[in-house]
């Protein structure tokens, strides 16, 4: 059985169709379908479609790490892979001298925190001798009055306003890919280049996921919300009123 019918089979005996594993699985159906054909070409850069596998394999029961393995092996055979880079280094000679060991430290240690201690109890000793009680003065109360005349009070000027749309800008400073939805609808799909900006507006949310979350910051209703998240993470959010 090729790799893309282990996929459609077990979909289809869990009784899914693909817009109803889109919505569980937050995959485009267009991906789901391109990885149950083995149309890779379609699918965005390894280290998303990889993802995709997985977070797929997991939804359908299967053992996610052999599909994704055998996955790589069918769409990149022939691309040269560096997942994982190991360094190996010997450690220089330490320069610290040899009476700075663990016991002359914890010795150290216990003697500062007897002199803390000890400071503190003369302090409290020597303030003690000149404490004077004051009187408690509780202060008037004053009355609530009315405005003359029967005329509404007043209500202050600076009450900030409240949004009534949720507008999200995404600023990128680093390469990274968007798939957005406005209102439960999707509005954008695709990549945002560093140095490039993007905003959406909904009327209730905006749902964001990112491919780089640490590549992209976030701007709420004009409230500068800092870096998505961790370079390489996959990030989802939703941001409602």
């Amino acid at each position: 059985m090729l790799w893309g019918e282990k996929l459609r089979k077990r979909r289809e005996e869990l009784g899914y169709t693909l817009q109803m594993a889109e919505e569980q699985t937050k995959i485009r159906k267009l991906y789901l379908q391109a990885l149950e054909n083995e149309d890779f070409a379609v699918l965005p850069p390894r280290i998303y479609a990889t993802g995709f596998v997985k977070n797929y394999a997991r939804f359908l029961g299967l053992d996610e790490k052999q599909l994704t393995q055998e996955f790589k092996e069918l769409a990149y055979a022939n691309q040269e892979v560096h997942d994982e880079e190991i360094v190996t280094y010997t450690p220089e000679k330490s320069a610290v001298p040899d009476w700075l060991n663990a016991k002359n430290i914890a010795a150290a240690v216990v003697f500062l925190l007897i002199a803390i201690w000890a400071g503190n109890y003369l302090v409290s000793y020597f303030s003690g001798q000149n404490i004077v009680e004051q009187p408690i003065v509780k202060p008037p109360i004053v009355e609530p009055q009315e405005p003359a005349g029967g005329e509404e009070p007043q209500q202050p000027d600076n009450i900030p306003a409240v949004p009534d749309k949720v507008d999200v800008l995404v600023s990128a400073s680093q390469e990274c890919w968007l798939e957005v939805n406005i209102d439960g609808a999707n509005n954008f799909t695709g990549f945002i280049k560093a140095g490039e900006e993007k905003s959406f507006t909904g009327e209730e949310s905006v749902y964001l996921k990112a491919g780089n979350a640490g590549g992209i910051e976030i701007i709420l209703n004009g409230e500068n919300l800092g870096v998505f998240g961790d370079v390489g993470q996959v990030k989802r959010q939703t941001f409602t009123l």
